[in-house]
């Protein structure tokens, strides 16, 4: 028994690194995240998107989420990426919101659709990186710039500054332990401090709130923050104007 299951876990190592090895070798955004999707990559059993979206690890985000839409009377909500909307659907019900769902994913945007569209959730297949986006009060983007390239990171910030959007709201990681936000391939993980260098947003948030609620020892904790898009687009004029962008 015992050595079936070191053989077990020994095989689940080896197709965990395969799925790596091949997610690296792909170019294409589109397709490096429908591998993900498609094979449940992040391994949660609760949810496609991984263990950062089980009813658990959101169950604060949940409640400082109503707080904020209240507060700011924001109604219209872009959800992007919002993976297979496990979560949310939990956060919408009785609400009466506009929700847009977006992903990259069409085999999910298609389920989606099919489940749960209704007169004011819609999903649309949409890269957040480059593609234009719809009119909304608030981007609600979570999980999703830990597996961006530093280079994509700015190209979503400068789309969100194009856009008709009044506040982005986003997931990352306050620094700390003196990580340095180092530079991957699109596809791969590793944690992004939006307030260190090259990103240098304010400091001077409009709500920053902890995501995960769990003891985390001492180490970095995972925050949500919220701009409004006149100071993302100031940040990024200043880059531009440094010839650091």
């Amino acid at each position: 028994m015992i050595i079936r299951k070191i053989i077990s876990f020994f095989n689940l190592i080896k197709i965990i690194f395969l799925k790596k090895k091949y997610i690296e070798k792909e170019i294409d955004i589109e397709k490096k995240f429908s591998i993900i999707y498609k094979t449940n990559y992040w391994a949660s059993r609760e949810s496609k998107s991984g263990t950062g979206s089980t009813l658990d690890f959101t169950e604060n985000i949940r409640k400082e989420l109503e707080k904020i839409l209240n507060k700011y009377e924001l109604n219209k909500i872009l959800d992007l990426p919002c993976g297979d909307f496990y979560w949310m659907k939990e956060f919408l019900k009785n609400k009466k919101i506009n929700y847009i769902g977006a992903d990259i994913v069409p085999e999910l945007i298609k389920l989606l659709n099919k489940k749960y569209e209704d007169v004011n959730i819609k999903f649309k297949k949409l890269d957040i990186i480059k593609d234009k986006l719809p009119n909304a009060d608030i981007l609600f983007c979570r999980d999703c710039i830990i597996h961006f390239s530093n280079e994509d990171i700015f190209k979503t910030l400068k789309n969100f500054a194009s856009s008709n959007i009044k506040y982005l709201f986003i997931s990352h990681t306050i620094n700390n332990n003196n990580f340095d936000n180092k530079d991957i391939i699109t596809g791969e993980y590793r944690m992004v401090d939006l307030f260190s260098k090259p990103f240098n947003l304010p400091r001077e948030t409009i709500v920053n709130i902890i995501d995960y609620p769990m003891d985390d020892k001492g180490k970095d904790k995972r925050h949500m923050s919220m701009w409004s898009k006149e100071q993302i687009i100031e940040i990024l004029d200043k880059k531009k104007n440094e010839n650091t962008l």
